[in-house]
């Protein structure tokens, strides 16, 4: 099968499968969407959403947190990982804006970098999240299972997220970036797949190759 042919059957799988998929990060708006992403590195989203009703209700605009003192903003982040940098990207952002004189987040994947703490990944996801997507961001889940599906053989995540938008262009590339996380997350784990429960259990190679090569294509 062609790998064209292949991320089209993903594609219909998974749809049929998984049905709708929004956002597992709750928000009710631009900025507070790009602050949750920010919050959620090296965190589960679980864990975002624990703190950011109070997060919010304290720092209403961009712009709150602009004159914030970093422990005050550390004190509603404490129990995320990486609570100090964090807080003190939070501030730059603030700052961000109010030099921008607006607090309106741009749709921009260019101008969405300039904002501090905001890298490539964040952005794309960003832009994933408001169903304008400009790229592929690929995170741990992304990458395995993508990988495992022989989508893209890449090992350098950027490279595999330039070729999976191959795959999945424009409004595409959001309901598959959620599917394949959904995918990692309930069945194709790092250690212990449940491959039984896959519903791409006959269409993955990994289940067809010798055993040996098949443990192979696990990692």
């Amino acid at each position: 099968m062609k790998i064209k042919e292949r991320a089209e059957a993903v594609e219909r799988i998974l749809s049929e499968s998984f049905g709708k998929l929004g956002p597992t990060l709750v928000f009710h708006s631009d900025f507070e969407c790009l602050v949750a992403i920010l919050l959620s590195a090296q965190t589960t989203d679980i864990s975002v959403n624990k703190v950011t009703p109070a997060l919010f209700g304290r720092f209403g605009r961009p712009s709150d947190f602009a004159s914030a003192d970093i422990e005050e903003i550390r004190g509603y982040i404490r129990t995320l990982g990486l609570s100090n940098s964090k807080a003190r990207s939070l501030q730059g952002l603030g700052r961000w804006f109010l030099e921008q004189g607006s607090d309106e987040v741009p749709h921009d994947m260019k101008k969405l970098v300039t904002i501090p703490g905001v890298g490539v990944k964040t952005a794309g996801v960003f832009l994933i999240e408001r169903d304008r997507p400009q790229s592929f961001p690929v995170d741990t889940h992304i990458h395995r299972v993508t990988a495992r599906l022989g989508l893209q053989r890449a090992r350098d995540p950027a490279k595999a997220g330039e070729a999976l938008f191959r795959l999945y262009p424009g409004d595409r590339a959001a309901y598959m970036h959620r599917a394949f996380i959904t995918l990692g997350r309930r069945t194709c784990e790092a250690r212990s797949p449940r491959c039984d429960e896959c519903p791409l259990r006959d269409l993955c190679p990994r289940l067809h190759l010798p055993k040996k090569a098949s443990s192979t294509a696990l990692r």
